[in-house]
Parts: structure tokens; C-alpha cells; sequence
């Protein structure tokens, strides 16, 4: 006999349930939240039928709010070398030193800039991941151009 009795509670709470969700939408207030006095009729039954057409009251229990959480930032490790050495780094226009050395960088596109005195400045897009090594060889700026230079300049 009690096993019949829990029996008819589960499935009249089954019920319930179903209904409740069936039923969800249009007892929503503007909020979101469920109301607490909007009736709910059981849909279910057992084998003898006695808990079909029964009015059950909504019992609020908790109210789930969700939160979106931040997208997780990541730092990698990058390292900077270039020929030659001791070249000024730039990344995203900020200095960061000179090469060679290793950087913690967010995950992601920075745009880099390796200069030195006499050379031509290497300048990329560089996609940070961890392990990265750039080392970019920086070419001499040609004499002819400097001599053209400093010959506009001076007269």
C-alpha cells in the first residue's frame, strides 16, 4: 500500500513538473520569473486516475539568474631576438625593450616593430602564441639613400 502511495506522489509530481514547464510561458512575468500565484493543473495520472484534474499552487523555490562570465584573457610566452642584437621592440606602440628578450603577451594579434639605428625597421602583424619566437634579420639601410639625404638636407 505504500508503495502505491509513493507511486501516485511521483507521478502526480511528474506531473506537475510537466505541467509547470508546459506552462512556464505564460505564468513568466516581465522579469523572467515564474509566479507564484498562477494555478497549475495536473495533467497526469495513475493506474486509478486520482490526481487528474487537481488544481496544485506553484511553490517558489529559488529564482536562476545567469551571469555571461568575461572571456578568459590568456598570456603566452614570446620570444624576441632579431640580427643584430640589441634592437628596440615595439608592440601595439608601447616599448618594451630591446632584443633579445622574452615577453608575457595576451593571446593574439599584436603589431610589432623591431628598429635599430642604420637599419630598416621590421615591422608585422604577429599572431602571440606560447612558444612563439620571432627573430627577424634587420637589413642596412643603403648609403646611397643616406648620402642623397644628407645631401638634400645640408643645401
Amino acid at each position: 500500500m505504500a508503495m502505491k502511495r509513493i507511486a501516485t506522489f511521483a507521478l502526480a509530481l511528474l506531473a506537475t513538473v510537466g505541467v509547470v514547464a508546459a506552462s512556464a510561458q505564460s505564468s513568466m512575468d516581465m522579469g523572467g520569473k515564474v509566479r507564484a500565484d498562477t494555478p497549475v493543473t495536473g495533467g497526469g495520472a495513475d493506474a486509478t486516475g486520482a490526481h487528474v484534474g487537481e488544481t496544485f499552487e506553484k511553490v517558489p523555490t529559488a529564482v536562476i539568474t545567469t551571469t555571461a562570465l568575461p572571456p578568459t584573457i590568456r598570456k603566452v610566452s614570446v620570444l624576441i631576438e632579431s640580427n643584430p642584437t640589441n634592437a628596440d621592440i615595439e608592440v601595439d606602440g608601447v616599448y618594451v625593450g630591446a632584443t633579445p628578450v622574452q615577453l608575457s603577451l595576451k593571446e593574439g594579434v599584436h603589431f610589432v616593430r623591431i628598429s635599430r639605428e642604420g637599419r630598416i625597421p621590421w615591422e608585422r602583424s604577429v599572431k602571440a602564441y606560447n612558444g612563439l619566437t620571432v627573430s627577424p634579420t634587420l637589413v642596412e639601410e643603403s648609403t646611397i639613400k643616406r648620402d642623397v639625404t644628407v645631401t638634400s638636407t645640408t643645401k
